[in-house]
């Protein structure tokens, strides 16, 4: 009996945006002889959901040859679900069901791009043609441009990974109550820690929590950074026209050019980050999602710990251990994720603040965006993964918090999340 994986890519429409969406589903191949050449799948049973949720530029594409690495250490019963951020995923009208090998790269990579199948959403042309055609409160750019509106989106698509597993149990292929770990990079850390504050339901069936440098708007100690950094959050117009000018002086040269200097400038062998990466710089819609949204991170997530946001998250109502929280950081350059932060979160700790069921981890030699380091380098993340992954699913002895379980009295807001998307 040998593993596989089953990757379903899917583009749908969550809140009246084009999205999507990976899910990859680790498999056992049995052959009655060697020689067999139609092996039978046995489908294990999924017990836990990984949800993943991207960082800005908001593709899952970035990660996709990472979650098989992880799936591969683990036992079976796992499986990752991944979601572009609205309107920034490379919509492709190809969907696609495949079984690949370990460690493989799955059948969506390939040599080139194809622009036609494969595009980002232009969000002021999509807003213009759905306001022609319907009355729709979600088909504004307060969807894929904003905070809030990310958060709605992937709220919107785990109630409806729910209700897909709810009317599963027939198949056999989920067990019943199946269980969530959630897994972020960057900004998605914001967006998963929003919505468990917003959504008690989701926060109960949640394990714990994998945070990969996650975002916190910070002062770089240069003054000269600092007020870069301001400039930026605070004049996104200028940063779209020379993004956008940028992109169509690109398209201009041969796409096998633009491969090869962007394979020898980020000194990656790895093909999918390369043609990804490729792909993106090629289209000129890509900076205007790109810096509509980043600018507002920078204007708009606090500059400090949330400590409110890790109480609750680390509470548990139906048990009297905490939640398990597990914070990476990179090295000492990461800006947007600075060290500083996690020694506050000690200190913090130190002084029973926040419960030692938040663990942090320093990996030298990591970058921020470390899906574009090399193969050894995202390794060693990924083995932080799956070592986190296993400690979540084995935590019965950790700590309770100070709270009895349940710090939503002080915390969730009273507004549900629908009334929340008519007022974006």
């Amino acid at each position: 009996m040998s593993s596989r994986f089953i990757e379903h890519h899917e583009s749908t429409t969550l809140l009246g945006w084009p999205t999507d969406i990976l899910s990859v589903d680790k498999i056992n191949i049995l052959a009655a002889e060697s020689e067999d050449p139609n092996p039978n799948p046995v489908h294990t049973s999924i017990h836990t959901i990984i949800i993943h949720i991207p960082g800005n530029p908001g593709q899952y594409n970035w990660y996709d040859s990472d979650f098989r690495d992880i799936l591969s250490g683990l036992g079976d019963g796992y499986s990752i679900r991944s979601i572009s951020h609205a309107g920034h995923g490379l919509i492709n009208n190809n969907i696609s069901n495949n079984i690949s090998n370990n460690r493989s790269s799955s059948s969506s990579s390939s040599s080139s791009s194809d622009d036609n199948n494969n595009s980002i959403v232009d969000v002021e042309d999509h807003c213009r043609r759905r306001s022609c055609h319907e009355e729709s409160a979600t088909s504004s750019a307060s969807i894929p441009w904003t905070i809030d509106g990310q958060v709605l989106h992937k709220i919107a698509y785990i109630d409806s990974l729910l209700l897909l597993i709810d009317s599963s149990h027939r198949s056999s292929r989920f067990k019943p109550d199946p269980k969530i770990i959630f897994m972020g990079h960057s900004f998605g850390c914001h967006v998963i820690q929003r919505i468990c504050v917003l959504r008690k339901d989701i926060l109960e069936r949640t394990l714990g929590f994998l945070f990969l440098m996650p975002y916190i708007r910070t002062f770089p100690n240069n003054i000269i950074d600092q007020k870069k950094l301001n400039f930026c959050g605070n004049n996104q117009e200028h940063l779209i026209n020379i993004g956008t000018k940028l992109s169509q002086t690109i398209r201009l040269f041969p796409e096998s050019i633009v491969r090869s200097l962007i394979r020898n400038g980020i000194q990656n062998d790895d093909d999918e980050i390369t043609n990804l990466t490729t792909k993106l710089l090629r289209q000129p819609i890509y900076p205007q999602n790109f810096f509509q949204l980043g600018t507002e991170e920078i204007r708009d997530i606090p500059n400090e710990i949330d400590v409110t946001a890790l109480r609750l998250l680390s509470s548990s109502s139906s048990t009297s251990t905490s939640r398990p929280i597990f914070i990476l950081y990179a090295g000492d350059n990461d800006q947007w994720c600075p060290y500083f932060h996690g020694e506050e979160i000690i200190a913090l700790q130190s002084a029973n603040v926040l419960p030692s069921s938040i663990k942090i981890t320093k990996i030298l030699g990591l970058r921020h965006d470390y899906v574009c380091q090399n193969r050894v380098t995202r390794s060693k993340v990924n083995d932080w993964c799956i070592s986190n992954i296993i400690n979540v699913n084995n935590s019965n002895t950790n700590t309770s918090t100070s709270d009895g379980g349940d710090c939503y009295g002080s915390v969730a807001p009273t507004t549900s999340p629908m009334v929340l998307v008519s007022k974006l």
